[in-house]
């Protein structure tokens, strides 16, 4: 009995260390194949990681053991695939000496009275680190969310009615931006527990998302004072100072949704196409496969009034191989805001958009990419791009009735390559090149002035007009009177802008139509 007893003692740890092997084997079976795929983003997982790798590792042994080839496997594969293009930001407001300083937004009546408070201590903020993802996180952080996210996915009563795909790229992520990474989604279940009986009684991701909001609006989230905060907040930073932005808003209603399975991802409008600066919301997945915006506005109004959105990005985890960050080796190359691979183009979501397919004005030498740009805040700056073949683009859903110029992109700056242009929602081209045709007077009134110049208006006050020719060439000057401001000889058709002493940078281009001024 004893020698049995002993043989199944060796036969149970020989079993065990078989196990391991197999194990440690299925490990390196599995990294060698993803560390040899040329296309895989996990080519230079583990150079990134450095000391990192066994955390991951940890990672890869755990599902090779629990979930071999399972759904929790695969989305495992998935996070670690999208590891290398992930950090996080950290940023610190600095004092004169070096020293860190922290200002809260709460203490301050405005934000002008901030902007003071940071003129007066000469602070400056900066970036201090990224923190690259995959030499940072620890295994049980990343099993914790697979979990947690795959769970609350199988938990959710449509959950037939999410493909995979969409789970894993929209509600299994860890961080939403570049925020510093902390586990958020049990915060939400425990300040909200009651959503799982609504998730239960509604049956509805946008009725729940809107309820989320509601229940968020209790405070008063959206704050200019927010420009002090870091630009990705993480929850802890949210929840601590309640002031955000359009974008951290956006980022806490994902967070939320994605806390019990509904799929949610942040819309971005990079640039607005007939008013400055730019946009984010939150989007939901629904019922009929389609994604439904949560904000109040209108993003790609065909009506001449409304906002008009240049392009819809919606932010994805995994990197996108079609985008231009993908397909060429120097990010310094391409235009800033098209050097992240993490978006797909959501425009059609929202409008009727038209692809632009023309030819260009003026043919570069080994030129390969022209860019779509529109005016913001005073200069253009592109939102999509189109790969140049024999002298034509073909730049792919495209909003209606926002101008574009298409251009060359070369050390920083644009060239022209073809006048501005802009597409009708029935796809109609109109080109804005410059007119023989001279319009004899136009008039602005004081009101819009102000309006579209984003500054006060006094009388006397000088204006001065230029013509978009290749570039801003001066046309004539004029002074505001009570009824507005008068320019003669301006050239039908033409994109034009206004510039005065105080401000150059917000005005709106317009165009000229009869004795009609259309802003854009």
């Amino acid at each position: 009995m004893e020698q049995n007893s002993e043989k199944n003692i060796v036969n149970n740890e020989t079993m065990k260390k078989n196990i391991h092997l197999l194990v440690i084997l299925i490990v390196l079976v599995i990294s060698s194949v993803w560390l040899y795929q040329k296309q895989n983003p996990l080519n230079r997982l583990y150079q990134l990681a450095g000391e990192n790798k066994k955390e991951l590792q940890a990672v890869i042994e755990h599902y090779s053991t629990q979930d071999t080839c399972g759904q929790k496997f695969q989305a495992m594969q998935f996070i670690l695939g999208g590891l290398p293009y992930h950090h996080s930001a950290v940023y610190h407001w600095y004092n004169p000496q070096g020293q860190i300083t922290t200002i809260v937004p709460r203490e301050f009546k405005s934000s002008g009275k901030i902007r003071e408070y940071i003129q007066e201590n000469q602070l400056r903020r900066k970036q201090d680190t990224s923190i690259f993802h995959a030499a940072s996180l620890r295994h049980d952080f990343l099993i914790n969310n697979i979990d947690e996210a795959y769970k609350s996915w199988q938990q959710l009563p449509w959950r037939d009615s999410i493909s995979f795909d969409i789970f894993k790229e929209y509600t299994l992520p860890y961080s939403i931006g570049n925020e510093v990474t902390q586990e958020w989604r049990s915060v939400f279940q425990e300040k909200y527990p009651e959503i799982k009986d609504s998730i239960l009684t509604m049956r509805d991701p946008v009725k729940i998302a809107r309820l989320f909001k509601r229940k968020l609006s209790v405070w008063r989230w959206y704050s200019d004072r927010s420009f002090v905060l870091s630009p990705n907040q993480n929850v802890e930073e949210l929840f601590k100072y309640q002031q955000v932005d359009c974008t951290n808003y956006a980022h806490l209603m994902v967070m939320a949704c994605r806390s019990f399975g509904i799929p949610a991802a942040v819309d971005e409008i990079p640039l607005w196409g007939n008013r400055n600066s730019s946009h984010c919301e939150c989007s939901v997945f629904t019922l009929d496969n389609k994604w439904q915006q949560l904000g109040d506005g209108v993003w790609c109004n065909v009506t001449y009034d409304g906002r008009r959105a240049a392009k819809v990005f919606k932010k994805t985890y995994s990197p996108q191989t079609w985008t231009l960050a993908q397909n060429v080796d120097d990010p310094d190359a391409i235009p800033p805001l098209l050097r992240s691979a993490l978006y797909v183009d959501a425009t059609a979501d929202y409008c009727p958009a038209q692809d632009i397919a023309f030819s260009v004005d003026t043919l570069a030498a080994s030129e390969d990419y022209v860019y779509a740009t529109v005016f913001n805040n005073g200069r253009w700056e592109a939102v999509h791009w189109s790969e140049l073949t024999d002298g034509k683009f073909n730049f792919t859903d495209m909003a209606p009735y926002v101008v574009y110029l298409p251009a060359y992109y070369k050390d920083g700056s644009y060239i022209q390559a073809q006048y501005p242009l802009m597409v009708s929602k029935e796809g109609e081209v109109k080109v804005y090149n410059i007119s023989d045709q001279k319009v004899p007077q136009i008039h602005i009134g004081r009101w819009t002035l102000k309006r579209k110049m984003e500054q006060k208006i006094n009388v006397d006050d000088k204006i001065y007009l230029y013509i978009w020719d290749k570039e801003w060439k001066y046309h004539s000057q004029s002074k505001v009177t009570d009824k507005g401001i008068y320019f003669k000889d301006v050239p039908e058709g033409t994109i034009c802008r206004l510039e005065s002493i105080q401000n150059s940078m917000k005005a709106r281009i317009f165009s000229v139509e009869g004795e009609k001024v259309f802003w854009w």
